[in-house]
């Protein structure tokens, strides 16, 4: 099970949000607001930026964001630890394909020793299609055995495209018709729910 990491794993939503306001405010237009970030920021994220005015290139996009995210102040969803384990002790292979940069991501997972539970980590894809494949050959499984979570309707597009079965996660946040529209075959509200649709019971409390 492949699973997107901001937005399904670690609620970083606000804090992104407050990171692209920054920026805008630099480049002297106006921030966008919670509601246009949240409805319309997805990859390719050079898009979102271009078509509001801002000029800078990716690279200096992504190396100002880098600069001003403050790992610790992200948190883990409150379900996450705990279904993770559950996952984790009844032997269900992990792997984590994120747009996010690996150092953010072994941030958390060393933080609170989890790195070890994952097989599979690569880090800094926007499109995720070809990460998701490379992970199928090196486990040598085919994509229709493989899930993928994100919170994306990217998220969903790009599974389909590999072949994996796409899971939507809305934490409340993105509607299910939304995921579903981009290819979501199950939607779930809350990480929780994904051990009762594997058929798994909980094992962690």
């Amino acid at each position: 099970m492949l699973f997107d990491f901001d937005g399904t794993l670690v609620d970083s939503l606000h804090a992104n949000h407050r990171i692209i306001c920054k920026i805008f405010s630099e480049c002297g237009l106006p921030s966008p607001t919670f509601v246009d970030f949240r409805d319309n920021f997805r990859t390719p994220y050079l898009g979102y930026y271009q078509q509001r005015g801002i000029s800078l290139s990716n690279s200096e996009l992504q190396a100002r964001f880098n600069q001003l995210e403050d790992f610790e102040i992200l948190n883990f969803f409150d379900d996450s630890l705990r279904t993770l384990a559950t996952l984790r002790d009844n032997c269900v292979v992990m792997g984590v394909i994120s747009a996010r940069p690996v150092k953010g991501i072994d941030h958390h997972f060393i933080k609170h020793a989890i790195r070890e539970d994952f097989a599979f980590i690569e880090a800094g894809h926007e499109l995720k299609t070809p990460p998701i494949l490379a992970y199928c050959g090196q486990a040598g499984v085919l994509p229709s055995g493989v899930c993928y979570v994100g919170d994306a309707p990217s998220d969903m597009e790009h599974a389909v495209a590999a072949g994996v079965f796409p899971i939507g996660i809305t934490r409340g946040i993105i509607s299910a018709d939304i995921l579903r529209q981009a290819g979501a075959r199950h939607c779930v509200d809350h990480l929780s729910e994904l051990p009762e649709f594997l058929g798994i019971h909980s094992t962690v409390r």
